[in-house]
C-alpha cells in the first residue's frame, strides 16, 4: 500500500504572521501580515548552540523564521525526515510502493549525504534561515545579482523578470497594479563565509547579551557549514523561493522610520531551488514557473486579491496559491 502520511509536503501556503514592524509579504488587510512561501509540517527541537551562546530569536522575527523553515522547496523538518527514511526502508523491505515526489526524493538524499544529525543542527540553530535574512534585511545592493552556477542562468532569470514586468505593465491599463519596484534577488549560502555579512545577519536574528557570543556563534556556524558536502554551496542552505512585501506596503526600502530596517518588495530565489531544478532536468523551464508564480503573489498584494470580495475568511491559502498559479499561467 502507499502510505501518504509517510512524507508530508504541503501546497503553497500563505501564513499569517503577527509581526509588529518588519513583516514581509504583507497582504492588505488589518493586522494580518503574511509571508508567502511554501509549507510543510514543523518539528521543534533543542537549539544547543544557541543556548551555549545565550542567543534568543528576536520576537519580531521568530514566526517568520518558523515558517521559512518549512517551505515546500525547503527540506522536511528533521523529525519528519528521520521518520520518512525509516518508513521508506520498512516499505522497501515489505515490497510496498512508496509515496514520494522528485522534490522529496532529492531533498531526502541531500539530508542523507550530510547526515541526519548535522541537518538537525542546521535546522535547530536557525542556520538554514541565515541566507534569507541577509538578503531580505541586510543586503542593500540589488545591482549585481547572480543566480546558481552560470551566466546563462543569471541572464535568463533577469530577462524573464524584465519580460514579466513589461507584460504586466502593458496589461495595467489604469496604472493601478504595477506601482512599486519589484526586485529579483538571489540567495546564496556562500554569504556565510564572509564574516562581515554573517555577523550583522546574526545580530538581526537574535537578541544577545554580549558581542562575544555573536562572534563565537558566527565562528561555529562557519565551521559547521564549511564541513558540509559542498561547504557553503550546499543546496539545503538555500532551498526556498519567496515573495516578500515591504513594510506597511510602502514600496521597496520604505515603510520604516529606521532606514537600516527598511525591506524590499522582492522575489528571492535560492540557489538550492535552482540546483534541484537543474538536477531534475528542469533547468530551462523550471525557474520560469517559479518566478511567474512568485510574481503572481505581488499582483495579489497590489490588487488585494487574496480574499474574495465580501468574504470574511482571510486564511484561504489554497485560493491564494491557486490564484498565483493562474496568474503565472496567464503570463
Amino acid at each position: 500500500s502507499c502510505h501518504a502520511d509517510s512524507i508530508s509536503i504541503g501546497n503553497n501556503i500563505s501564513i499569517s504572521l503577527p509581526l509588529p514592524i518588519d513583516s514581509v509579504a504583507i497582504m492588505k488587510r488589518p493586522r494580518a501580515p503574511n509571508l508567502l512561501l511554501l509549507g510543510s509540517a514543523f518539528a521543534s527541537a533543542d537549539a544547543t548552540l544557541l543556548d551555549n551562546h545565550r542567543l534568543r530569536v528576536r520576537p519580531e522575527i521568530e514566526n517568520e523564521l518558523f515558517y521559512l523553515s518549512n517551505g515546500e522547496f525547503s527540506p522536511l523538518p528533521p523529525d519528519s525526515h528521520n521518520r520518512a527514511m525509516l518508513q521508506h526502508q520498512q516499505q522497501q523491505e515489505r515490497g510496498a510502493r512508496t509515496c514520494t515526489s522528485p522534490l522529496v526524493t532529492w531533498t531526502t538524499e541531500k539530508v542523507r549525504e550530510m547526515g541526519y544529525h548535522k541537518y538537525k543542527q542546521l535546522f535547530d540553530n536557525k542556520i538554514i534561515q541565515i541566507p534569507y535574512v541577509y538578503k531580505h534585511y541586510i543586503d542593500k545592493n540589488a545591482n549585481n545579482e547572480e543566480y546558481f552556477v552560470n551566466d546563462n542562468q543569471t541572464k535568463e532569470l533577469k530577462r524573464r523578470h524584465r519580460d514579466t514586468i513589461a507584460f504586466w505593465t502593458e496589461a495595467d491599463i489604469d496604472d493601478s497594479v504595477m506601482t512599486d519596484e519589484i526586485l529579483l534577488l538571489s540567495m546564496h549560502g556562500s554569504m556565510m563565509e564572509d564574516t562581515d555579512k554573517l555577523v550583522p545577519t546574526i545580530m538581526r536574528i537574535f537578541d544577545f547579551s554580549d558581542m562575544s557570543d555573536i562572534l563565537a556563534f558566527a565562528a561555529e556556524v562557519q565551521e559547521i557549514v564549511r564541513a558540509l558536502p559542498g561547504g557553503f554551496h550546499n543546496p539545503l542552505l538555500t532551498m526556498n523561493a519567496v515573495a516578500t512585501r515591504s513594510t506597511y506596503n510602502r514600496g521597496t526600502y520604505n515603510g520604516h522610520d529606521d532606514s537600516s530596517r527598511r525591506v524590499k518588495d522582492s522575489i528571492i530565489i535560492g540557489d538550492g531551488v535552482l540546483q534541484f531544478l537543474y538536477d531534475s532536468g528542469l533547468e530551462s523551464s523550471g525557474p520560469d514557473f517559479v518566478h511567474a508564480h512568485e510574481f503572481g503573489h505581488h499582483l495579489q498584494f497590489q490588487m488585494d486579491m487574496a480574499v474574495p470580495p465580501g468574504s470574511e475568511y482571510v486564511h484561504d491559502d489554497r485560493r491564494k496559491e491557486l490564484m498565483a498559479d493562474a496568474i503565472s499561467g496567464y503570463f
